[in-house]
């Protein structure tokens, strides 16, 4: 990714994780910049494909892109600019954990471990 859309791409997600939701206040310092669709299966670097990420929910979501299989049984990670996460996704107000209403909700938690303890 050129250098010079990081800053773009910062405030488009608000200096805060696309996927967490954490500050850069939170996290220390500047976040990455995520692939959704990876690099490695031929992701490019146009404005919807780059998503501001916090470093573990980078690692965790690593090179996944679905499969037709995958895509099938609802295993996908959800856009969090261009999809509305509350069709699939809830937080429970009494726990404030993420709760899945779908199937693909339930990857997206899962895989990015959305319900990891503050550390």
């Amino acid at each position: 990714m050129p250098t010079s859309q990081k800053p773009t791409v910062r405030e488009r997600y608000q200096y805060r994780c696309g996927y967490c939701g954490v500050s850069e206040a939170h996290a220390g310092g500047e976040l990455t910049v995520d692939h959704f669709q990876p690099r490695a299966v031929n992701g490019e670097e146009d404005d919807d494909n780059l998503v501001y990420a916090c470093i573990k929910c980078n690692q965790y979501k690593g090179e996944f892109w679905p499969t037709d299989v995958d895509l099938e049984m609802g295993r996908r990670v959800l856009h969090p600019l261009l999809e509305d996460l509350s069709q699939h996704i809830i937080e429970n107000e009494q726990t404030a954990y993420l709760q899945a209403l779908t199937n693909t909700g339930a990857f997206h938690i899962a895989l990015l471990r959305l319900n990891r303890p503050n550390s």
